[in-house]
C-alpha cells in the first residue's frame, strides 16, 4: 500500500471535486484510518497524545461508523514488540524531525493487525489542522456526558451540550486527567469531536458542494496528510452522496478495565472478538441491534437550540437566546497566533442551557431504552 504524502501541492480545485474522473465509485465496505496527533515541530508526538478512530462505510451505504480504537489498548507492534497502540506512531515517526509518513505506515499495519480488515486509506491531523477546520466549519457542536476542566487553560466544558470553537476543540482533545474514565474517557470525547464536525461540515453542505469543499481544503492547505492507498480523498468524497445519512454511529472497541502500573487495557475477551467479526464481516449494524447499549448516547440532538446559541463573533442583535439561557459557546475565537486560549462567556468558560441540557438526558435515555441506533453517536 502506498504510504501517504501530504498535498503540499496545493488544494484540490473544485472541478477536481465533481467527479470528472474514469474512476468508478468504490463499491463494498470503506475502511478509513483517521489519526490526530498533538503536533510539536521537530519533536516527536508522544504516544499520549495520539488520537485512532477508523471509520467504517458500510456496503450498504447506510451510514458511517465511527470506531474508536483505545490509545492504552496493548498490542503488537511489528518490530516493537508489545506496547500501547498509540505508541505505534512514535514508534514508526522516529525523532529529528519525525517521519510523519512512517508513523503512520506502522500504526497502519498494528491497526490491520489488530482488527484483520483492509485499510483503504488514511488521514492524519495535526491539532493545529483540527483548530482550523473547526473554525471554518463555524464551530462543532458536542454534548458532553460529563464536565471536563481544563488542566492546561482551566477552561470548563460543561456536562451538556456547546458548540466549539478550534482553540476550544483542542483544548478539550488534550484533556484526560481528571477523567473518571481517564484515557477512554478522552477517547469518547474525540469520537463525539468527529462526530459532531462531519456534522457541522454536512449541514453547511460542504460534503457535497465542491466549491465549499475545494475552500476548506484550501484553508486546511499543507498540513492536511492523506494516504492514497485504494482509495483517495476525493474518492470517499464521492462516496458521500451515496449515504443515506452521514450521521456517524459512535462505537468503541470493547475492551476491560486498565491493569498494572502501565494502565494498559485489553480487548474484552468476549465481546470484542464478536465485534471485530462484525466489522470484518460488514455487519456492524446488525451488532448495533444487538448490543444497543454500547452506542455512544452522547449526541447533540437540539439543531434549534444549537442555531439559536450566539454564533463564533457573539450574539449578532444582542437579544438572540434560547430557552432557559444561552447555550455555551466554548472558547473564543482563536487568535491571530492559533493559540485562543481565553474561555467564551464567563471566566470559568460555564455559559450553559440547563433546560436543553435536561431535555438532551432524557431524548438519549428514551433513545438507548428503545433501542434507536439510527441517531446514536
Amino acid at each position: 500500500m502506498p504510504l501517504f504524502t501530504p498535498e503540499r501541492a496545493g488544494p484540490p480545485q473544485a472541478a477536481d471535486l465533481i467527479g470528472a474522473t474514469d474512476r468508478p465509485v468504490a463499491t463494498g465496505g470503506v475502511n478509513v484510518l483517521l489519526v490526530g496527533i498533538d503536533n510539536r515541530g521537530s519533536v516527536p508526538p508522544l504516544a499520549d497524545s495520539v488520537l485512532l478512530l477508523l471509520l467504517h462505510i458500510p456496503a450498504d451505504r447506510s451510514r458511517p461508523y465511527l470506531v474508536s480504537l483505545p490509545r492504552d489498548l496493548k498490542v503488537p507492534i511489528p518490530g516493537h514488540g508489545t506496547d500501547k497502540l498509540s505508541a505505534a506512531f512514535p514508534f514508526g515517526a522516529g525523532h529529528s524531525p519525525p517521519d510523519l509518513t512512517k508513523g503512520y505506515e506502522l500504526t497502519r499495519q498494528t491497526v490491520a493487525k489488530l482488527t484483520g480488515v483492509r485499510i483503504d486509506t488514511g488521514v492524519v491531523l495535526t491539532y493545529s489542522t483540527l483548530r482550523t477546520l473547526t473554525n471554518e466549519v463555524g464551530g462543532v457542536p458536542v454534548c458532553l456526558p460529563e464536565r471536563v476542566q481544563s488542566v492546561h487553560t482551566r477552561r470548563v466544558f460543561p456536562a451538556t451540550c456547546q458548540r466549539l470553537d478550534g482553540a476550544a476543540a483542542v483544548d478539550l482533545l488534550r484533556q484526560r486527567y481528571g477523567l473518571p474514565d481517564g484515557s477512554q474517557g478522552r477517547d469518547r470525547n474525540a469520537r463525539i469531536f468527529a462526530a459532531g464536525l462531519v456534522r457541522s461540515a454536512s449541514d453547511q453542505g460542504v460534503l457535497t458542494n465542491p466549491v465549499r469543499l475545494a475552500k476548506l481544503l484550501g484553508a486546511v492547505g499543507p498540513d492536511l496528510a492523506v494516504s492514497p492507498g485504494q482509495a483517495t480523498m476525493l474518492d470517499l468524497m464521492r462516496l458521500v452522496p451515496t449515504l443515506r445519512s452521514v450521521d456517524p454511529v459512535g462505537l468503541s472497541l470493547p475492551v476491560g478495565e486498565p491493569t498494572g502500573p502501565s494502565r494498559f487495557v485489553q480487548a474484552d475477551p468476549k465481546r470484542a472478538p464478536e465485534f471485530l467479526t462484525a466489522l470484518r464481516e460488514d455487519q456492524l449494524g446488525d451488532w448495533v441491534a444487538r448490543h444497543p447499549e454500547q452506542v455512544n448516547p452522547a449526541r447533540c440532538r437540539r439543531p434549534a437550540a444549537l442555531r439559536c446559541a450566539a454564533t463564533l463573533n457573539g450574539d449578532p442583535d444582542g437579544s438572540r437566546r434560547c430557552p432557559g439561557g444561552q447555550m455555551r459557546l466554548g472558547g473564543a475565537p482563536s487568535r491571530s497566533d492559533g493559540s485562543g486560549d481565553d474561555a467564551g462567556g464567563s471566566p470559568s468558560g460555564e455559559q450553559t442551557d440547563a433546560h436543553a441540557g435536561n431535555e438532551q438526558q432524557a431524548t438519549d435515555a428514551g433513545d438507548q431504552a428503545g433501542g434507536g441506533t439510527g441517531d446514536g453517536q
